[in-house]
């Protein structure tokens, strides 16, 4: 390590300031691993292993990052789309269980969802997606095909088990301008 030449300062819940000395090398760090994690984000959708590498590249020089409910909530999702659906399940659920709310609280619940539809438990996956629907908290178009995977007598249906999400990414969009992965054709069904 290099020798403690800067400042960085954070602020408690309660509001006591502590002020705490690094190296610029640990500075630095910070804003590399940001790019990073924004250029997974960004190949998600279609390099998910390549992105899943990345962000356990990111945990791996900053273990505390799985503490940020953005980190947690896209590796879950490039765990879903790789196919890891129990590492999945236990992401979003730790996400959930964090007390996180809005756009990241709703599609916890989506994929929850659509997780328990793969392993054939309807009435669980009935029971996610509802409170994704209670949630909100996204655009109009999620939330009408999150209505439409929790609807019906029968939500595996003709599908099989299998999550049959024709839904374009591009449609799916959160307030603060990132995109969300409705995975089409996801989870599968192992047999």
């Amino acid at each position: 390590k290099g020798r403690a030449r800067a400042t960085r300062s954070s602020v408690s819940k309660e509001g006591v300031v502590t002020w705490m000395l690094e190296s610029y090398e640990e500075r630095l760090i910070q804003p590399i691993l940001l790019a990073r994690r924004r250029l997974g984000n960004q190949i998600l959708q279609a390099e998910p292993a390549k992105a899943l590498a990345i962000y356990e590249e990111v945990l791996a020089l900053d273990p505390a990052l799985l503490g940020d409910p953005d980190v947690r909530y896209y590796r879950a999702l490039a765990l879903y789309l790789t196919d890891r659906l129990p590492e999945a399940h236990a992401q979003f659920q730790a996400l959930l269980g964090a007390r996180v709310s809005g756009e990241l609280r709703t599609m916890g619940h989506y994929y929850l969802g659509e997780l328990e539809l793969a392993a054939r438990r309807p009435d669980e996956a009935r029971r996610q997606f509802r409170a994704a629907l209670e949630n909100g908290g996204v655009a109009p178009a999620v939330l009408e095909h999150i209505r439409r995977r929790a609807g019906g007598p029968d939500i595996i249906g003709a599908s099989g088990g299998r999550a049959d999400c024709q839904f374009p990414i591009a449609d799916c969009r959160l307030s603060a301008g990132w995109p969300i992965a409705l995975a089409v054709g996801k989870p599968k069904m192992r047999g």
